[in-house]
């Protein structure tokens, strides 16, 4: 398989999509039937927020704004390592607790900073101070299972999802429960995640790597390049959509094939 532009990467993009559009209304089935709904439906979530920033991604590299693809780059890494995680614990488990603490705390801590964030600004220029309980905002949350939990349990509990907590829960499962991720494509995430945080951040780094990039000519090879990963990245979380439910439903089976080989031919390019 040549892929010589961005165009050569959608078309392959293209052919995965469809397979997945062809399979979501059996998918969308398992979200009541299967034993995982919980994990399901946050793999579901991650799934529609990673193929958002790949076409964005592939947007703006058209654009050639390189800049901005490797900051949205950076955020897609953080959607495929939660996705991750969350489908190697409860292949590895055989629960869904994975997916139901995944979302529970997640989004409890989401509203624990939106709230945060309004007390911030409350202080600094209200003339009346807020002076409301953190266990009143808990109680308060739309989730009324948030009001048995402390600030501090729920912020333990999201600890888990840092990049650094993830990274390692991932290569702990992949060294002794599956090989199903390749551990040479996770240390090339690790690095790029760490030279993608400057740009995120707008560091002098970050400067530099651009100026070395105009300096090279190499702005048209690295935004294929990103746009390679961006698609492996991609594609691999929607196979893994399928992987987790083949005992399940055997009518997954030729669609996770179909990627696998996909992402197999487009890997040895």
């Amino acid at each position: 398989m040549k892929v010589n532009c961005i165009e050569d990467i959608r078309v392959q993009d293209e052919f995965i999509f469809n397979i997945f559009k062809r399979n979501f209304p059996i998918v969308k089935e398992h979200l009541t039937k299967t034993k995982y709904p919980k994990t399901l439906l946050a793999m579901i979530i991650l799934d529609t927020g990673a193929n958002c920033l790949k076409c964005s991604i592939f947007d703006v590299a058209e654009n050639t704004d390189l800049y901005g693809a490797k900051v949205l780059f950076r955020s897609l890494i953080e959607h495929f390592l939660r996705f991750n995680f969350l489908y190697l614990t409860c292949a590895k488990e055989k629960s869904d607790q994975a997916g139901e603490e995944y979302l529970t705390f997640c989004n409890a801590k989401d509203e624990l900073d939106l709230a945060k964030a309004y007390k911030t600004v409350n202080a600094m220029w209200s003339s009346t101070p807020n002076n409301e309980t953190w266990e009143n905002i808990l109680k308060g949350l739309q989730n009324p299972l948030y009001k048995n939990y402390s600030k501090q349990f729920i912020e333990n509990k999201v600890k888990k999802y840092t990049y650094k907590n993830l990274i390692k829960s991932i290569n702990l499962m992949i060294n002794y429960d599956t090989k199903d991720i390749d551990p040479g494509l996770l240390g090339s995430i690790i690095i790029a995640y760490s030279e993608l945080s400057s740009f995120v951040h707008g560091s002098q780094f970050a400067f530099r790597k651009m100026e070395e990039v105009i300096t090279n000519n190499t702005l048209d090879s690295e935004l294929v390049e990103i746009c390679k990963m961006t698609f492996m990245l991609s594609s691999i979380i929607k196979m893994f959509s399928y992987s987790l439910f083949l005992n399940e439903d055997s009518r997954l089976t030729t669609a996770f094939k179909e990627i696998q080989d996909l992402i197999n031919a487009f890997s040895k390019e």
